[in-house]
């Protein structure tokens, strides 16, 4: 009886420590780390890639988060930063992006919807603003054969959410394009606050868009870690003389500096 029992209880630990081995496996697997980044993916039963996440080392969402249904099609895929949206919001059909939606710190600023003809090719986007909780249309972008044939946007709107990695001291450039329907745009960038606020920020530079309303923006921190851009594009001859038609729109940008 004593040897049965101590068969018994080997193979119950034996047991335990397969399922043990079994699981640590799976989400060491599943798993991977970089130095600011916890990354986790999950998988359908079929072996499909499910999602991916980003956590930061405090266990809260930070970053990109996609999900993918069980053909391996993308469905969602969106930004966050300390658990709370930020950023890109995009929904896809059939592979196709559906709907795109922009927020800023939770906040939603703004939401585009994308149309397609029966042969799939993108047809038009329509864009929309959320502005003292109500929504107005900008601007449509209309193609035909995979070209822009008409282009109304009239939001000089832009946020960039993807982060880039530079090493400390290292100059970093990038383009933002707008669209306006006004001429001098410019790009005010500075130590905003949440809401942006004009009479408490400290400017660093003011950048006019080119005549192809581009406008160039260069970066350069020996600061380690993230790092945001803020600034406000606008048409520059209404910077304080706001109407419905003239607001000021904001850029988001954050780019993580590491030690070279």
């Amino acid at each position: 009886m004593k040897m049965n029992n101590i068969n018994g209880h080997k193979y119950l630990i034996i047991s335990t420590v397969f399922v043990l081995c079994t699981l640590f496996s799976c989400i060491n697997k599943n798993t991977s780390h970089t130095d600011s980044k916890i990354i986790k993916k999950n998988y359908h039963n079929n072996g499909e890639l499910s999602e991916i996440k980003e956590y930061n080392n405090e266990g809260k969402l930070d970053g990109r988060i996609q999900k993918y249904n069980n053909n391996g099609e993308i469905e969602l895929e969106y930004y966050c930063k300390n658990d709370i949206l930020n950023g890109y919001y995009r929904e896809y059909k059939n592979g196709c992006l559906e709907k795109e939606t922009i927020y800023f710190k939770g906040q939603q600023q703004i939401f585009k919807k994308y149309f397609y003809n029966e042969s799939g090719e993108l047809k038009k986007v329509k864009a929309y603003e959320l502005y003292k909780n109500k929504y107005y249309p900008f601007g449509d972008i209309i193609y035909s054969n995979k070209q822009i044939i008409n282009d109304t946007l009239s939001s000089y709107f832009y946020i960039i959410n993807d982060i880039d990695t530079i090493n400390s001291g290292e100059k970093y450039s990038f383009l933002i394009k707008v669209y306006p329907l006004y001429e001098n745009v410019a790009l005010i960038m500075g130590k905003f606050d949440e809401k942006f606020d004009l009479s408490t920020v400290n400017v660093m530079d003011t950048l006019f868009a080119d005549k192809n309303n581009i406008i160039h923006l260069s970066f350069s921190s020996t600061i380690n870690g993230y790092n945001d851009l803020m600034g406000l594009i606008y048409e520059s001859d209404s910077l304080f003389n706001q109407t419905d038609n003239e607001r000021i729109m904001k850029l988001y940008k954050q780019i993580f500096v590491c030690e070279k």
